[in-house]
């Protein structure tokens, strides 16, 4: 059966469903238009190596903390950058398995040690006796005169203290 409306109830209808469809679906904004792909900001200019990195010989020196002889030996590699700073980087072989070793830049020949210029980051022994380490630095901190790299018995934190040389090498 159908029951006849009025003109004013059918308004009133078709209004309380319009604002009912309105709360349940609210209208959304258009989608912004595609903006064309913006380039990558430019990276940071890496700093360039000036010259040929200066490599030496670290040769064995000394005694090891259980008194043997030294047999510890490798290479330093010392590289100036354009951004005002440098890298010294050690590398040795046969350090006791598993441990670190302090390291520094001392004044003078391993013949004859002067005082501690600048220290360095520890080496890090590795279960084979492989040690690295790799100190930044400002490139004014490396002295301009004769400068000797030691490697050392222990490390900075041994209670004993860093002990005698190990390995040394004239920069």
């Amino acid at each position: 059966m159908i029951i006849p409306m009025r003109r004013s109830d059918f308004l009133t209808l078709t209004a309380s469903l319009t604002l009912v469809l309105a709360a349940c679906f609210p209208a959304q904004a258009p989608a912004p238009a595609p903006q064309p792909p913006q380039p990558a900001p430019a990276p940071a200019a890496e700093p360039k190596a000036l010259g040929e990195p200066k490599v030496v010989g670290l040769r064995p020196f000394g005694l090891l903390a259980d008194n043997r002889p030294s047999t510890v030996a490798g290479l330093a590699t010392l590289t100036n950058y354009s951004n005002g700073q440098s890298v010294l980087e050690i590398s040795v072989a046969n350090l006791p398995p598993e441990t670190s070793h302090a390291a520094n830049l001392r004044l003078g020949t391993c013949s004859n040690l002067g005082p501690i210029a600048v220290a360095l980051g520890s080496v890090f022994a590795d279960a084979r006796g492989a040690g690295k380490s790799s100190t930044r630095l400002p490139t004014t901190q490396i002295p301009t005169e004769r400068v000797t790299v030691v490697v050392y018995q222990r490390d900075v934190t041994d209670p004993k203290g860093v002990g005698g040389a190990i390995a040394c090498g004239e920069l």
